[in-house]
């Protein structure tokens, strides 16, 4: 497994991801998994669709989970490549609630890129527990440790309220970038990404900026 990748696979140990090399297995996952939920999908019908045979599915992965979890950390590795890519090309901001503005507008463009996607990260929160746990171990951190870098410098330069603690400014906003495309519907025009944008920066900064003296 490629260093810095942070895919922790449980139930295949320390085994790479297998599903970057089975373009057909992962469209098929996609389709099923953003369709229905993860008890509802059938992992028969993922391996008809991909044209994959038990034999050579149960080769490489343990179940339907470790199949799931496969199919995040290519969807996760894929929005990390693309926000990589978008923050080269721009001129990053200046001050810790411009940059979640600016990060905040690249995870919605790349959910908003590809329905699928989208439709996924909207039937998420209503995954059973067991699962939204086993996506938490096996993907720990995801974007998260670069947003507690971002909080770590924040904080240093004196930007929050003294008064809040390091860690639940982090948490406050790991849990809206979490849950940022809830608050954008699919059917959302560009102008509206930006005025919720600026409404999420502008509840922010009120809530956890310092005050001038």
């Amino acid at each position: 497994m490629d260093e810095g990748r942070g895919f922790r696979r449980p139930r295949r140990g320390g085994e790479p991801n297998p599903l970057p090399g089975m373009p057909d297995l992962l469209e098929a996952a996609i389709d099923e998994f953003s369709r229905k939920s993860f008890e509802e999908a059938s992992l028969n019908a993922i391996l008809k669709a991909a044209g994959v045979n038990k034999g050579s599915f149960y080769h490489r992965f343990a179940d339907k989970l470790d199949l799931y979890l496969c199919m995040a950390d290519v969807i996760s590795q894929a929005k990390l490549a693309q926000l990589a890519a978008a923050r080269r090309g721009a001129t990053y901001p200046a001050g810790f609630f411009e940059r979640v503005r600016f990060l905040a507008g690249l995870g919605l463009a790349f959910a908003r890129s590809e329905p699928r996607y989208y439709a996924l990260s909207m039937r998420f929160p209503s995954e059973s527990a067991a699962v939204r746990r086993a996506v938490s171990e096996a993907l720990p951190g995801g974007g998260r440790d670069s947003l507690r870098d971002l909080v770590d410098a924040a904080h240093a330069a004196g930007e929050f309220r003294p008064s809040l603690p390091k860690a639940f400014v982090h948490d406050v906003v790991a849990l809206l970038f979490r849950h940022l495309d809830a608050l954008v519907p699919a059917e959302a025009t560009e102008d509206d990404v930006a005025r919720v944008l600026d409404h999420l920066v502008d509840t922010l900064e009120h809530g956890l900026a310092a005050r001038a003296p």
